[in-house]
């Protein structure tokens, strides 16, 4: 079950769990003519970000990056680039970084075929998480899911 609210620049949206994903271009929740984005995260567990080639959506794309932060149970963030459904490469980071309680900050971006996620608002700034590789395609879509536990993720829409 889906949940959204569009309030003024902002855009909540609620995924109950397992095998809730979204495209954020169903919701506008991406500001027009931005790499970059920033969002509010509230998870016991974790919220995933899909960085896709394709405009098809998920599972259709032979090459795609996934970033989890909060993943195993909110112990470690990582973010993996995909080919074929293997994993190519990865970068990991240990310690929780989402809250069951309340909402934190984070910020991603796609500018210049480097993917990033970090914490906060402002882009480049406490980065948690580069895929280093340069990303070999423009990025068509980008979603979101999570695993088996509800999470609860607000977007800002306005140009930042």
């Amino acid at each position: 079950m889906l949940w959204i609210n569009f309030s003024g620049k902002e855009v909540s949206i609620t995924l109950k769990g397992k095998n809730d994903k979204h495209l954020l271009s169903e919701f506008n929740a991406l500001p027009a003519q931005e790499k970059f984005t920033s969002f509010k995260l509230k998870s016991c567990y974790e919220g995933v970000i899909w960085f896709m080639s394709k405009s098809a959506g998920f599972d259709k794309d032979f090459v795609y990056y996934l970033a989890n932060v909060g993943d195993w149970y909110n112990s470690i963030s990582n973010i993996y680039e995909f080919r074929d459904g293997k994993i190519i490469e990865s970068h990991q980071i240990s310690g929780p970084q989402v809250d069951c309680n309340s909402y934190k900050q984070f910020w991603f971006s796609w500018n210049d075929g480097y993917l990033m996620v970090g914490k906060g608002s402002i882009t480049n700034q406490n980065v948690l998480l580069i895929h280093h590789s340069k990303c070999p395609f423009d990025i068509q879509q980008i979603g979101i899911s999570d695993h088996d536990f509800e999470s609860h993720w607000i977007f800002n829409t306005s140009k930042v």
